[in-house]
């Protein structure tokens, strides 16, 4: 019976840690909280990026280094960023083809 009690209350005290996209207990954002155009970063991640995108971090990564990112992908040392406009842009531009 302890067991079923201990399961229990850590689902839920992993439900409280991922409501609202707050931060986890790791320190990590949650991933699965949808994002609204206007809370995204001016500069996104490849991650935060291909999460409103509803596509793979792989794709946005082979997609960048390929050049269909290109005039919204920024390198920045070793990151790649994706900036806000230029993705609305592209994605505008996509939409209309």
């Amino acid at each position: 019976m302890q067991n079923v009690h201990d399961a229990t209350t850590h689902v839920n005290t992993c439900a409280a840690e991922t409501q609202g996209g707050q931060l986890k207990e790791s320190g990590l954002p949650d991933t699965s909280a949808t994002t609204t155009w206007e809370e995204m970063p001016e500069l996104m991640t490849i991650a935060e990026a291909a999460r409103y995108m509803r596509t793979s971090r792989n794709w946005c990564y082979e997609a960048a280094r390929s050049g269909e990112l290109k005039p919204a992908a920024t390198k920045l040392g070793r990151s790649i960023r994706i900036r806000k406009d230029a993705l609305r842009r592209l994605l505008e531009k996509d939409a209309a083809s």
